[in-house]
Parts: structure tokens; sequence; C-alpha cells
């Protein structure tokens, strides 16, 4: 479902036939593929930016890539306040956060 002005109101007509128990309700990025690679790339250039600045600081040189390993990332989900409390007459509140997808490297140079 990607229309969720529409998803309060199911929650409502759910609850109103009966269902007791609703779980499992998550958000997150549909073809997220072009968000993660600019992740991916922000990353790397922090990881260098990073070991040019320990590499100054110590007094030697960054040598070659040796290994580059993605860790597990994924999407955060963050809401930003909490849901508005529901009144009888109205749908399920349903209140809008932000999700921030993220990437971990962990890169080893060589330093001469």
């Amino acid at each position: 479902m990607h229309d969720t002005e529409k998803l309060g109101e199911i929650l409502d007509t759910v609850v109103t036939l009966g269902a007791n128990q609703i779980g499992s309700i998550s958000f997150g990025v549909s073809e997220p593929e072009a968000l993660e690679d600019e992740a991916r790339k922000q990353a790397l250039r922090n990881a260098i930016a990073d070991a040019k600045l320990y590499a100054e600081t110590a007094g030697v040189e960054l040598g070659p890539v040796l290994t580059i390993t993605e860790e597990d990332g994924g999407f955060l989900p963050r809401m930003e306040r909490a849901a508005a409390p529901m009144a009888m007459s109205k749908d399920v509140p349903i209140e809008a956060g932000t999700t921030t997808v993220q990437v971990r490297i962990r890169v080893t140079w060589e330093l001469r």
C-alpha cells in the first residue's frame, strides 16, 4: 500500500469489524537501490577523508586499499513525534515520520 491517507480508515474498519490485535505495520522505502548506492558512495568518501586525516596525523601515507567490507545497515524508520490520541468518531491517526537509508563500510588501507 502506498497511500497512507487511507490507512487510518482501513485500520478503523478492521477494528470495527472485530479485530482486537493488529501488528507488524511498518513503513519503508520502495525501490531503495538508488538511495543505497548513494549512501555507499558517501560512506566511502567519508572513510577516505577520515583515513587521510588519521594518516597525516600519524605521519604516514595511505597506500592502496586492501579491503572494503559493507556491514549490515538497512533502513531506520523514525517517528517524529507520538501519534495523536484517538477520538471515537475519527479514523485511526497515522503520524508521518522519516526513514533513513544507512550504509556502513569498513575499509583497510596499507600504510607507508
